[in-house]
């Protein structure tokens, strides 16, 4: 699961949303 260079956003949302889904 690499975070898109184009779309730094993305990338912290989905991490935020893996958190969410996985609170680790």
């Amino acid at each position: 699961m690499a975070p898109p260079l184009g779309s730094p956003l993305a990338a912290l949302n989905a991490r935020t949303a893996f958190h969410i889904l996985q609170p680790n």
